[in-house]
This record gives C-alpha cells, structure tokens and sequence, in this order.
C-alpha cells in the first residue's frame, strides 16, 4: 500500500499551510482556531486629551477631599479652643494695689538683698568689736548673700552654671515659696545679732530687708499657684478626670502649640501666652515663679516632658509656687 504522505496532492496542501484539497482549513495553519473576530480585541487606549481630563479630575477630587478634612480639624480645634475659653470667665480688671504688686521686680529687690548681706557683716566687723559668735554668724551670712546674688541675677554666661549647680543641689530654691523660706531664716539669723548693749549694727537693717522681701516673696508665690491652676483648668477644659491618656494628650499639643519654633522647649515669652489665653496677666515675677516650676530638670527652659509631668503631678493641688 502506497504511503499516503508521498501523494504529490497532499504534498502540496500541506507546504501550503492554509487549506486542504478541499479548501477546508488545515489544522496548524495560520488561522487554525477561527476568524479574526474570534481573537482577544486589544485594551482601548486615552487620547492625550482624555488623559489630561483624568488626570485633572483625579487632582480635583483629592483636593476636595483634603480641604474638608482640613477643615474639619480646624473646626475641631476652635471647638476645643471655645470649650477651654468658656470654662471660666475672664477675672475684673485688678486694683491698684494689685497692679503695684505686679509691678514690684521681687526678683531684683531679692538681689540687692544679697548685696546688702554681703556687705553688712563686713561693716559690722570693720566699725564694731564682733564676738566669736557673731564672727561666725556674719560668715554664714556672707556666704548667704552669694548665694543669694547668684540665684536672683539675670541668667547669663557668668551666673547660669552656679544658679544651675544651687538648684540642682538645694532644689528647694528654685521654688519661690522656697526662697521666701530661705530668706525668712536669714533674716532671723541677722536679728540674732542684736546684743544687750544696744549698739547699732547694719546686719540688722539687711534682716528687716529680707523680712520684707520674703513676705511679699509669699504673697506671689500664692498668686502665681492660683493662675497656675487656671492655667491648668483652661489646657484641660472637658477632660474626663479619669481619662490620663487624654490628658497627657491635651498636655503635649498645647506644648508643641506654644513651642513654634520647634526646638522642643518653651521660654517666658510662651509662659506669659499660654497664661493670655487662659484668660490671666502675669506679672514678671509670676511669670519666673510659673516658668521655674515647669523646669523640674533645671535645664533653664521647659521641655515636654517637664511640662506635661508637672502638671500631671500637681495640677489643682498646688497651693505656691
């Protein structure tokens, strides 16, 4: 039997690659599986117009959609804002008397109070003939005044270490109701200097200075807790008293609010805001005892973590400052 793949006929269909002797197609020709319109269509492509218009909405639509909640986080923080505002309302305008107090630059009556008791023992040696015992107390005294020069200076390059070094060590100090204490003691000690012969001595005119000076010291330490607790009412305005993660929350965005330059500290000038907003004037002095009470770390500035631990740990209790 003749082998069908040599038949010249079948030869020729199949260099063909089309169809068979009877037209029919031929399986693995060019179009084995069907016409054209069988195959998958190709995906249909944007015109440069119809691109730019996507493009165009697509920028629109997320612009809207940043606005609104833009929007709705400022209207959340006047919200919040409104609520702090409205807890309490503003205080009448003060006294004279109150304005005088607010006048008085404590901090520097403080410092020539220091001068004075540097230089009365002094006096009292040079003019008077001084006892072992009184000796001694004006050395403690002298020593005092240093101390006392250093703490109430302006903070600068020549007084920053030593103010720094004094709270850190005598952490009471940096405390106004603390130095108010201090120098009660001092004054005491000045009037010990007085004797049975009734002589004259300068130490004792430094010991009714400082006296003076320590009680007004009071007074404005007792102003200073009471705006400070303002304060802290006005930051936590609407917060569950149970809810501490609120809180701290409250705490750290009006920190990072009042810190606009962003060098994770605030200064005299954010204390003297923070206290406007609640509604408060602080005297220069009121504004030293607040900003010395933040700075538990004595770094000369507050930082966050100073500011929100020490309003979390004192807030309503404190009585001075």
């Amino acid at each position: 039997m003749a082998n069908p793949f040599e038949d010249p006929d079948v030869k020729a269909v199949a260099g063909s690659g089309n169809t068979d002797a009877t037209g029919g197609n031929v399986y693995g020709g060019g179009n084995a599986y069907g016409d054209a319109n069988d195959q998958p269509k190709p995906a249909p492509t944007l015109n440069q117009a119809q691109q730019d218009l996507a493009i165009s909405v697509g920028t629109t639509v997320a612009k809207e959609a940043t606005s609104q909640a833009v929007t709705a986080v400022q209207n959340d923080y006047a919200e919040a804002q409104k609520q702090q505002g409205d807890a309490y309302s503003r205080p009448d305008a003060p006294d004279w008397c109150t304005k005088c107090m607010n006048w008085l630059p404590i901090r520097y009556i403080a410092w020539i109070g220091g001068l004075f008791l540097l230089v009365s023992p002094i006096l009292d040696w040079v003019f008077t003939s001084p006892s072992f015992v009184f000796v001694i107390v004006g050395i403690y005294l002298f020593v005092f005044g240093i101390m006392i020069v250093f703490i109430e200076s302006p903070s600068f390059a020549l007084t920053r270490r030593p103010q720094l070094a004094i709270y850190f060590w005598l952490r009471l100090l940096s405390r106004m109701w603390g130095r108010s204490a201090f120098y009660f003691f001092i004054s005491f000690l000045c009037f010990a200097e007085i004797d049975a012969n009734g002589k004259f001595k300068v130490t004792l005119l430094a010991g009714i200075y400082l006296l003076v000076t320590a009680t007004f010291m009071l007074i404005i330490s007792f102003q200073s807790a009471t705006k400070y607790r303002r304060i802290f009412d006005f930051i936590a305005a609407g917060t569950d008293p149970l809810n501490q993660d609120e809180l701290v929350g409250k705490l750290t965005r009006k920190f990072d609010e009042l810190d606009m330059d962003a060098d994770q500290k605030i200064g005299s000038q954010e204390v003297v805001r923070m206290a406007e907003q609640a509604g408060r004037n602080l005297s220069n002095a009121e504004r030293y005892a607040i900003q010395t009470f933040l700075d538990a770390s004595c770094n000369g500035a507050v930082l966050r973590d100073d500011f929100v631990n020490q309003f979390m740990n004192h807030n309503i209790k404190q009585k001075w400052l």
